[in-house]
């Protein structure tokens, strides 16, 4: 099966699942050190900012420095040619894969610190701006080198737009439809050069 659709009915099947443990309830009342996680600060920065530079500077060091991060990127390239090159590629999609699971856990784990409460579907949201921040860092959808330095910037760069728009007083709804327009704007622009590489 296709990653997609395993990844899609992963998703679908958990979300589910969590929907009737929970009953469609929301769960908070975290101990109050717990919440320093989401909202104390160190040197004047708040501790979202420290873990998302800390887990930005683990995977720029996995990507660029280890043997698992050039079989990433040689996997991204072309899976055949990594695959004839001796690399185990069951293996190297097994890592993403936990990679990305224990990334997804971490920032589940900062939101429930921060806003002190959760429920299932509480940050569907988000999906739509790592696809976008990954189309502002110049990721290729069908494979490819990426660098994880852009992919910071650009959330970075996402983040300073919601900021802005909270500033001038917008609703963090119009925000969303603010990035789902840049996305369709993003991917217009580069759907030339998508053709040609």
């Amino acid at each position: 099966a296709h990653p997609i659709l395993v990844s899609l009915g992963a998703m679908i099947f958990l979300q589910g699942l969590g929907e009737f443990l929970t009953r469609g309830g929301g769960l908070s009342g975290m101990p109050e050190a717990f919440q320093v996680i989401g909202a104390g600060h160190f040197l004047g920065v708040p501790m979202p900012m420290w873990i998302f530079l800390g887990a930005a500077a683990v995977l720029i060091y996995i990507m660029h420095f280890t043997r698992t991060g050039f079989s990433i990127y040689m996997l991204g390239s072309n899976a055949r040619a990594t695959e004839y090159s001796g690399i185990n590629v069951k293996r190297v999609l097994i890592t993403v894969y936990t990679l990305s699971g224990l990334l997804a856990g971490l920032a589940g784990m900062v939101m429930l610190a921060r806003f002190n409460s959760v429920r299932v579907g509480h940050g569907e949201s988000y999906l739509l701006i790592t696809v976008l921040a990954c189309f502002l860092a110049g990721a290729n959808p069908f494979g490819g080198f990426g660098r994880v330095l852009p992919l910071v910037l650009g959330l970075m760069s996402l983040q300073v737009i919601a900021s802005g728009m909270n500033l001038m007083g917008a609703s963090q709804h119009l925000a969303t439809a603010v990035w789902g327009g840049f996305l369709i704007i993003v991917m217009a622009l580069r759907m030339p050069f998508l053709k040609q590489s």
